[in-house]
């Protein structure tokens, strides 16, 4: 007798992820037939008017009306065979029991999972107290810590050459007030003074040139006027430093390591203040001239006639071309006159307005008004360092009194020590050239991988299940492993299952939307089953029935996976399962006795739901196995991080990005990690901190967060390198996480080095990455400024350290190297410049320190390839299976520094478009050995002509725009006319060679 039986199982499993693409595990659940109290079957009895089974039961009309006529005569009498009521209502009861067992642990996998949620919330936002960016800059200070109070009376007397300095100085002050007196007692002899004391800004053309007595000039001017006290029009609104022993130049403003907006405002943290010009926007410098007091300095003499200020503005790009910054600007102000761009104001303390006019101003301080494009370079992103040094009051000064410097990071609001940069800090993304079999390669996928051992294990159970009994209704009989209705298998031959893996487009409304899912199918046809089957009268000791069938096995799982709506670390695959197919056929069973063939048939068959669903899970470890997925970030980036010095910095992982933006959400599918035609797409979030307390004070409170025109989540999103390389597996990190784990070494004290014994260094403001590469083959720019060096004796010394670096791949430890910096390599940039020196010569104070030789080995060996190591050398790649990298690129992409990689053997493809206007051609490749362009040889032909239209080699990928009326036209009477074009083109790199050709064609 044959028959076919087929059913269809499908429903929604939702579990937390633990390892790889299990989902086959899954695939079936149990289904047992409810039996009402009166030992009817409603599935039997819906079957038995199934016309379509009904056709299988015989030749005939007759014949089937009689066998189906024998078994409702069969089922009438069940009770004849020994088959208690009570029995088969504890069967149906067995049902209701499974299905409510199902139910509650399905509401308990539920609760642990929103357990687990809240835990993790809890924990997550534990990890993530401490203030915002606005508690930060609301709380910053003066940072009166950082100024140097000790250029006391007593340091001025070891400084060399400073008492005839101030003899000199003293002298030529002298003797300008003499010539400033002597040209005064001219024009009032000839009734001038006073038309000339109405001039704004006047000087007599004697003084002209000389800015100290332009200074004395002005001081003159003011004794001569109202008597209003000598800081009119000075007023500088602010109270004298205390103790007033700082060293000149010292800045009150901008404060050091302010953040403001990418054109300098609003301010961030810190203190940035602005004012327009002449309708441009200027940035202001304030400071401390010095005190003539602390100096020792001739009394009577005011400080402005003496000392100026020069303020010069220096940025990570200009550091090597100008080490003399832009400006300088040291104009003198003439009380009273208009406030102009690039000007310096010399202004009292508030503590000197009490001065009565003619008084000297002993003490001042300096206001400068620097335009945001000084000399036309518009100060930008990533910002820029002002320095101001205090010298005597000449256009060529010959001493140096002091300097200081202050870093201003300009761009987007800065992280806070302990926020996380949301929405895309870091991204991976997948080809589907790695997950499915797409190219006809079998070493470069997973399909490929995994269906041989995924084949041969479930032959292995398959066919393992000879001498195996199950019982399907009914008490197991004493003696025996089966009961009331089972059977026993003597022989399972299956052939050799299918496994496939696919990317299925999802649907939403009936429509394909730009969402994939992962599509897993397992089929199999004619698996020979044989063995016998057990009936009530087997109790008796009558014979089983014998039977023998071949069985037909398809099942499908769709996979997704979403991320958590609270605890974003938490993921779940979305599982659809569905649908299962179970067709027999080639049936025979033995006809004696009568009801033998069906009872076998209803109970045996449906009860393969159940064996699938005990088969498939062990397929399970195969799968794991062979995938090697990492289960978590932790494997990327773990939870501390060495930074050299026996210290650590903390990492945390905040969670996965949704992916509604930037795709549609899908439905049931929302939060879905993005899985598109071309790959799996994933970002995160993760911080990296310090090992302080969350409330204890930062030296480096905040680290800069630079403009990009997106985020980790449109990286994730380019699956082809800028010559159409295929990526299989990419990685991104958002350059504002990088530039928070350079903070935490610099907060962790780890860029405090010494240049040598004697000589400490003292790190003033956090390293950053710069997002803009330096060099076109060097991705990774790092900018360290504002390192303080204090050898012995008075010298202090600011220095800026930068340098382009290459970065490779080791493919054993799976880690970024960064190249290893020399000190004499042209891809490293230092500048150094006195704050405080040990003597008084203005060219040798300011000029570039002797010191600088020996801090380029410093620089290199000590600071940079160290601070290298313990940032990006931990970056760590996730393992890839059984797949090799090949093709590792790293590269800044909108600056955020990536990584590319192939795993695929070398091939090229190719493809185009056309429509009546134009046509196009492209390619893409991956594998080819070297670095360096590809070398492309393309040759493009008419086909209906047969002429070659373009022949080119170069390392040009692609061809577009190409005319499509240019092609000739095949006239076809009796249909659309037609135009084709095929490109054939060979790509070459290190040594190997790879062709391929596309058709463009066109119906008019």
């Amino acid at each position: 007798m044959s028959n076919r039986h087929g059913n269809s199982r499908s429903r929604r499993a939702r579990r937390v992820i633990v390892v790889g693409i299990t989902a086959l595990a899954s695939l079936a659940s149990a289904c047992t037939p409810a039996v009402t109290p009166d030992g009817k079957d409603p599935e039997i009895e819906a079957l038995l008017e199934d016309p379509q089974f009904r056709a299988q039961l015989g030749d005939t009309e007759q014949e089937r009306e009689v066998i189906v006529a024998d078994i409702r005569k069969f089922l009438d009498e069940w009770d004849a065979w020994g088959m208690d009521p009570a029995e088969l209502e504890r069967v149906a009861m067995k049902k209701v029991d499974y299905e409510r067992e199902r139910a509650a642990a399905e509401e308990r996998d539920s609760a642990q999972l929103e357990a687990q949620a809240r835990k993790e919330r809890e924990r997550l936002n534990a990890l993530q107290n401490g203030p915002t960016i606005d508690e930060i800059a609301a709380g910053d200070t003066e940072r009166t810590e950082d100024y140097d109070y000790g250029a006391t009376r007593e340091h001025w007397g070891t400084v060399q050459g400073f008492a005839e300095s101030m003899q000199t100085l003293s002298d030529r002050r002298a003797d300008t007030e003499v010539r400033v007196r002597k040209m005064i007692e001219q024009l009032s002899a000839s009734g001038e003074l006073e038309r000339v004391d109405q001039i704004p800004g006047y000087v007599p053309s004697e003084g002209e040139g000389d800015p100290m007595y332009g200074s004395v000039w002005a001081e003159a001017r003011k004794e001569r006027g109202p008597a209003t006290g000598a800081c009119k029009d000075r007023e500088g609104n602010r109270a004298a430093p205390s103790p007033a022993s700082l060293r000149p130049g010292s800045m009150y403003s901008p404060h050091q390591n302010t953040f403001a907006g990418s054109n300098g405002t609003p301010t961030h943290v810190g203190q940035l203040k602005t004012t327009t010009l002449g309708g441009k926007k200027h940035f202001i410098v304030e400071g401390h001239l010095g005190d003539l007091d602390v100096f020792g300095f001739t009394p009577g003499v005011s400080i402005n006639t003496v000392a100026q200020a020069w303020i010069t503005v220096h940025t990570p790009t200009s550091l090597t071309t100008d080490y003399y910054g832009l400006g300088p600007f040291y104009q003198m102000w003439v009380p009273g006159t208009p406030i102009l761009s690039g000007q310096v104001q010399i202004l009292c303390y508030t503590d000197d307005f009490p001065l009565a006019t003619g008084a000297p101003i002993r003490r001042a301080m300096f206001r400068a008004f620097i335009p945001m494009d000084p000399e036309g370079v518009l100060l930008t992103e990533p910002g820029f360092q002002v320095k101001a040094a205090v010298s005597d009051i000449s256009w060529d000064p010959a001493f140096f009194f002091g300097a200081d410097m202050r870093t201003v990071y300009l761009g987007k609001q800065p992280l806070g020590y302990n926020q996380t940069f949301t929405n895309g800090g870091f991204g991976v993304n997948m080809g589907r050239g790695v997950v499915v079999n797409d190219n006809a390669a079998t070493n470069d996928d997973l399909e490929s991988a995994i269906r041989g051992p995924v084949q041969t294990k479930l032959t292995e159970v398959l066919s393992g299940l000879d001498d195996t009994s199950w019982w399907v209704l009914g008490k197991k009989n004493a003696g025996s492993n089966w009961g009331w209705f089972g059977f026993h298998i003597n022989n399972s031959a299956p052939n050799t299952p299918n496994v496939d893996i696919d990317w299925s487009p999802t649907t939403v409304g009936g429509a394909q939307d730009d969402e994939y899912r992962l599509k897993g199918s397992l089929s199999m046809t004619d698996w020979l089953v044989e063995g016998y089957v057990s009936l009530p009268w087997a109790a008796f000791g009558l014979v089983p029935c014998y039977f023998r069938m071949k069985i037909d096995l398809s099942a499908s799982v769709y996979a997704s996976v979403d991320i958590h709506d609270t605890a974003r670390t938490v993921l779940q695959p979305d599982i659809e399962i569905g649908p299962i197919g179970i067709g027999v056929h080639n049936l025979f069973a033995s006809p004696v006795p009568l009801g033998c063939n069906s009872i076998y048939l209803f109970k045996f068959v449906d009860s393969w739901d159940d064996k699938l669903n005990e088969l498939l899970p062990l397929v399970n470890q195969v799968l794991a196995n062979k995938l090697q997925v990492q289960p978590n970030i932790g494997n990327v980036v773990p939870p501390t991080v060495p930074v050299g010095g026996g210290q650590i910095m903390n990492t945390l992982f905040a969670g996965w990005n949704d992916t509604c933006a930037p795709y549609a959400c899908n439905g049931s599918h929302a939060g879905d990690m993005a899985m598109n035609w071309a790959g799996l797409e994933a970002t995160g979030d993760i911080r990296f901190t310090d090992t302080k307390s969350a409330l204890a004070a930062r030296r480096f409170p905040a680290s800069y967060s630079p403009t990009t025109a997106g985020t980790a989540n449109d990286r994730v999103r380019s699956h082809f390198g800028p010559q159409n390389e295929i990526t299989d597996f990419g990685a991104w990190v958002n350059p504002a996480v990088l530039n928070q784990a350079l903070r935490v070494i610099a907060e962790q004290g780890r860029l405090d080095l010494n240049l040598d014994a004697s000589t400490p260094g003292l790190a003033k403001s956090p390293p950053i990455y710069l997002s803009t590469p330096i060099a076109a083959d060097k991705p990774l720019g790092v900018f360290v400024p504002h390192i303080e060096i204090d050898p012995a004796g008075p010298n202090l010394f600011a220095v800026d350290v930068f340098a382009a670096v290459g970065v490779n791949f080791d493919p054993l430890t799976r880690k970024l190297v960064p190249s290893t910096i020399a000190p004499s390599d042209p891809a490293l940039g230092i500048a150094m410049w006195t704050l405080s020196c040990d003597g008084t010569v203005w060219a040798l104070c300011n000029g570039i320190p002797a010191i600088v030789s020996g801090a380029a080995n410093w620089a290199a060996n000590t600071l940079l390839n160290p601070l290298l190591q313990n940032s990006i050398g931990q970056i760590t790649i996730p393992q890839t299976g059984s797949f090799s990298l090949s093709g590792v690129k790293i590269v800044n992409e909108d600056g955020h520094l990536g990584l590319r990689a192939s795993v695929g053997a070398t091939e090229l493809r190719a493809w185009g478009g056309i429509n009546a206007s134009t046509y196009s051609f492209d390619t893409y490749h991956e594998g080819f050995p070297g670095a360096g362009p590809v070398t492309y040889s393309w040759q493009i032909k008419d086909n209906v002509s047969g002429l070659t239209i373009l022949t080119a080699t170069g390392t040009q990928h692609q061809y577009s725009g190409l005319s499509t009326a240019a092609l000739t036209t095949l006239n076809i009477p009796i249909g659309p006319d037609v135009k084709s074009a095929t490109a054939t083109v060979t790509a070459t790199r290190g040594g190997v060679s790879k062709t391929a050709t596309y058709t463009n064609t066109i119906f008019l």
